[in-house]
């Protein structure tokens, strides 16, 4: 019930739906949220019963983008998406983990949107292939081939890469 709770203010927030002021409550109530002078949402954090950060944490710009989202268990274990944005609004990247270990794909682009980097986790390690873009051009740069964490092969070269 909470994580559908979460989920559908994540969407709202993303989707500029949510009204201008959130209620504010306490850690008891399940979330609470920290506004600029300006009345604009600083960070969000839901919790459980218990009191521990338990769902969505959620920061935001100066300007009122959405800087950052986490789901979180027990106050620090990361479950699910990391995502940073920039304050332009677009993506910085993403990542993803279970149980606190990065785990699938990890993505990184530059402010304009463009694709810069792409690895693969596997219970925490670089497993497959990880690709290195130009910053400016998304062009191909590198890959890299990893097994379990270890380096096995590299074609090309990222010098360019910023």
């Amino acid at each position: 019930m909470k994580k559908g709770f979460v989920f559908l203010v994540l969407i709202l927030l993303l989707t500029g739906c949510l009204q201008k002021r959130l209620p504010s409550f306490d850690k008891e109530k399940g979330y609470f949220e920290i506004r600029n002078e300006n009345g604009m949402p600083q960070l969000i954090k839901f919790y459980s019963e218990e009191g521990e950060v338990n769902g969505g944490v959620i920061s935001f710009t100066a300007n009122g983008n959405i800087g950052s989202f986490t789901y979180l268990k027990n106050d620090t274990i990361i479950i699910g998406p990391s995502v940073i944005y920039y304050d332009n609004g677009s993506m910085n990247y993403f990542d993803s983990f279970i149980d606190g270990v990065q785990e699938g794909v990890s993505v990184h682009y530059s402010p304009k949107g463009i694709l810069t980097r792409k690895n693969y986790y596997r219970n925490g390690v670089k497993d497959g292939e990880q690709y290195t873009f130009h910053y400016d051009t998304g062009d191909t740069l590198k890959v890299e081939i990893y097994d379990k964490g270890k380096l096995i092969e590299t074609i090309g070269d990222s010098n360019d890469a910023d």
